[in-house]
């Protein structure tokens, strides 16, 4: 009977496709109150080509405790747009109402309809050195040094091998990972539990009660600040909500 119970409790399912491959539709079931569960994302995509135009939800539960999910924010027959590399411009769902790339087609800054900016900084081979988050009157600063990770110029974390270590009290932490890479338990020292990530299988997290540290699905950065939730893999940036990327594969 328990297992009964939990049927569909965090799944997500895939309505439909296109004949180039690209999602039509989606499903996605969580928590939905401190002991309910249910349906909180349906989604139906509207595409040009291989290019999300809208998406639309007609959901009517949301997750629980402002957890991942699907942000309908708009509607509009445009939500999304794209320049002529193929990257994404435009996400007036997350409120975004530009996104401007360098030469390797790397975003450079992201700006919000309310002003909010989000500036990147990379060195010549492609590899992030900075982003600089301006949300109304503050402004966070993040400097990636090789492994050693600047907040606001302060040294905050030296990521290692297994985990990092918290510069402020030299204490390690370390990940234990599935067979995908996917950061699913972080511990200290002593073993004791700090943060628990579940994933859904295109990288969206259960609602989680500890976050501790931004790394999570594959082992890649996840920023959530302003509701942006972009895993960045390096040669790109990843929307877990829709399971799309932002721009054309640079190997391709």
């Amino acid at each position: 009977s328990s297992l009964s119970a939990n049927v569909n409790r965090f799944t997500e399912q895939i309505t439909g496709y296109d004949k180039n491959g690209n999602i039509l539709g989606l499903k996605r079931y969580g928590q939905t109150g401190t002991s309910t569960y249910g349906l909180f994302d349906n989604l139906t995509m509207t595409l040009s080509g291989n290019q999300l135009k809208s998406v639309d939800d007609v959901a009517t539960f949301s997750a629980y405790n402002n957890g991942f999910e699907f942000r309908n924010g708009i509607t509009s027959s445009q939500e999304y747009d794209y320049d002529k590399n193929g990257n994404l411009t435009q996400d007036l769902n997350k409120d975004i109402s530009k996104i401007e790339y360098n030469l390797l087609n790397l975003p450079l800054k992201v700006t919000f309809k309310d002003g909010s900016t989000f500036n990147y900084i990379y060195g010549g081979n492609g590899v992030k050195l900075k982003t600089i988050h301006k949300i109304g009157g503050t402004t966070t600063t993040t400097e990636y040094c090789s492994n050693v990770i600047y907040e606001n110029g302060i040294a905050k974390r030296l990521l290692t091998e297994v985990g990092y270590i918290t510069l402020s009290d030299k204490k390690s932490h370390y990940y234990l990972q599935d067979h995908q890479g996917n950061n699913r338990v972080v511990i200290n020292e002593s073993g004791s539990v700090e943060e628990v990530n579940h994933y859904y299988p295109f990288g969206g997290l259960y609602t989680n009660s500890t976050n501790v540290q931004p790394y999570k699905y594959n082992g890649k950065e996840l920023d959530t600040k302003k509701g942006l939730n972009w895993y960045d893999y390096g040669a790109r940036m990843y929307d877990a909500a829709v399971g799309r990327w932002h721009a054309v594969d640079p190997l391709a």
